[in-house]
């Protein structure tokens, strides 16, 4: 064992150590065919086929504001991020009580984040 010697590696080691050897019968036997199985039985219950009828049918009654909403909010041209000024700096230093927690480059690149909802 050295610094290369991968994780994996060491832990077989360690079981050897304790006496115990790698398992000669895998616990699945064909773990491609059991994870397509498992994805497919996900596909099946997270389908909104599952879903009641009404259910169904607001969401399709919903899709087209919701379409809309999307495509505007893509289209939307906000200035997410202010360049901070001396003042917003020392109020957020003020809002810590440890000022060792903001690094020095921290302080000189602090982004205040637009909150305004549309």
């Amino acid at each position: 064992m050295n610094t290369h010697t991968s994780l994996s590696e060491l832990w077989k080691k360690i079981r050897i150590a304790h006496g115990r050897t790698q398992r000669s019968i895998p616990i699945c036997q064909n773990p491609k065919e059991e994870a397509n199985k498992l994805i497919h039985n996900y596909q099946e219950r997270a389908s909104s086929d599952q879903l009641p009828a009404h259910t169904r049918e607001k969401f399709l009654e919903m899709q087209p504001r919701k379409l809309f909403n999307i495509h505007r909010a893509c289209n939307t041209q906000t200035q997410t991020d202010i360049l901070v000024n001396r003042s917003h700096r020392d109020a957020t230093e003020r809002l810590t009580s440890d000022r060792s927690k903001i690094p020095d480059w921290g302080r000189e690149n602090l982004v205040v984040f637009n909150t305004s909802k549309t």
